[in-house]
């Protein structure tokens, strides 16, 4: 009789264990999917439909307590709407600052912080910076935007603030990482418009934030060849310190060392030397630069 009143006993022990288990595993699962069901009521009683252009509307009107229920109904808040808009671009477009400090709260949100609106083609990163809004662009870039951002077509930001000399923006951009080493559609780099203008300390910038001496300019040739033609030793001798190659040849056909024997210019021939020229490299016309000197 003990061993089967034990048994009995150790019956209802597991009996009542699994059923305080089970209960745990429902309590948990209606806590966990009821506020879905109660927020789907709720926006279904309203006539709020459950889906992406809801939540971007609401963004752009600033409705938080509607977008913590769309969440709550599992619409994700980083996705797109139909038209390519996400809830963040749609906040930034209206300048709706507690619903973007709301949306980079949700992961779901900065996994899609880079998606590019269909419409204008613009990212979170390019629209906080097309309103001048530097704090948010920061905030943005801290969250993992990329920097390297265009506001029209084949116009790449950085390139532009260059062009126009906007020192802020273009300071802003490359603090933040963008890179210099980058053309717009006509083929115009940051480092290309700094020395058309002669612009030692921009130059200078660039260079310290990654652009290359060994990119090509307007002509075709290299800057450095560009450099020798305009007859700038400065910049010359800079572009050599700072990546130039130094028997490059370009659209010419002719390297840094030919431009300046043919333009006689002595010291350009001796800086160029003492970095490697080589002086039987021939041109396209098949001269080289020690047959051109000697015939000269």
């Amino acid at each position: 009789m003990k061993r089967l009143g034990a048994y009995f006993r150790n019956f209802l022990l597991g009996f009542f264990t699994l059923a305080l288990v089970a209960g745990l595993i429902a309590g948990d699962y209606y806590w966990r999917h009821e506020p879905s069901r109660k927020a789907t009521r709720l926006l279904n009683k309203q006539g709020i439909p459950i889906d992406s252009a809801s939540a971007v509307r609401a963004a752009a009107e600033g409705r938080l307590y509607l977008l913590e229920q769309l969440e709550q109904a599992r619409v994700d808040l980083g996705a797109a709407d139909g038209e390519g808009e996400t809830p963040l671009l749609s906040a930034i477009r209206a300048r709706k600052d507690e619903a973007i400090d709301f949306l980079l709260l949700r992961e779901r949100v900065l996994l899609t912080v880079d998606a590019a609106a269909a419409g204008d083609g613009l990212t979170a990163f390019g629209l906080a910076l097309k309103r001048r809004d530097f704090g948010l662009a920061h905030r943005l870039r801290n969250f993992g935007a990329a920097p390297d951002v265009s506001l029209e077509p084949g116009k790449p930001l950085l390139v532009e603030a260059c062009r126009s000399d906007d020192r802020d923006l273009l300071d802003f951009l490359l603090d933040e990482g963008a890179t210099p080493i980058v053309a717009d559609s006509e083929g115009d780099t940051p480092l290309r418009i700094a020395i058309d203008r002669e612009e030692g300390s921009l130059i200078w910038r660039l260079v310290e934030a990654g652009a290359s001496g060994a990119e090509m300019g307007r002509t075709g040739d290299s800057l450095l060849t560009e450099a020798v033609g305009r007859g700038d030793h400065d910049l010359a001798e800079f572009l050599l310190k700072h990546g130039a190659k130094v028997n490059d040849q370009g659209a010419s056909g002719s390297s840094a060392l030919i431009a300046a024997v043919h333009s006689g210019q002595r010291a350009f021939c001796e800086l160029l030397l003492d970095h490697g020229a080589d002086p039987n490299l021939a041109g396209r016309e098949g001269a080289s630069p020690l047959r051109l000197a000697t015939e000269s």
